[in-house]
């Protein structure tokens, strides 16, 4: 499979109406993934990728690019990190003893391959350019008055 990367995907668009928004709830995602990776919990660290993914997602629906791939270029890409970590955890040592007997040491690192956080990310611009363009709307009908 031939992987876009960000400027293939973003090369010649045109920003939305709504990319400062965007932008805003990127940094949100950044701020989530740094706090995951500073957490003590191995399940937060693992799960970190998924806010920075989503960070790009914003980033890159908000420059302008076409969501479908968008979808497809962050999607693969926490579908392989997931792939990856299942990996790890199955070749991870087993615990010999105790009620986790026979569970892998890094259980706690697993993830899920879920993509539900990508598409709450859709949801949300989606959202926000309904807004926008309602209030397009309203303004126009106020000038044509």
């Amino acid at each position: 499979m031939n992987m876009q990367t960000w400027d293939d995907l973003t090369t010649g668009a045109t920003p939305l109406p709504v990319n400062d928004e965007c932008i805003e709830l990127a940094r949100a995602q950044r701020d989530r993934e740094t706090s995951a990776y500073s957490s003590i919990c191995g399940a937060d660290i693992a799960d970190a990728p998924k806010y920075g993914l989503a960070a790009e997602l914003y980033c890159l629906v908000g420059a302008g690019a076409d969501p479908d791939a968008a979808w497809d270029y962050v999607t693969n890409a926490w579908l392989r990190y997931a792939a990856a970590q299942r990996d790890r955890v199955a070749a991870a040592g087993k615990i010999s003893r105790g009620p986790s007997a026979g569970h892998s040491v890094i259980s706690h690192r697993w993830v899920s391959d879920d993509l539900s956080w990508a598409a709450h990310v859709l949801v949300m611009i989606s959202i926000m350019m309904d807004r926008h363009d309602a209030e397009a709307n309203t303004k126009k009908k106020g000038t044509d008055a």
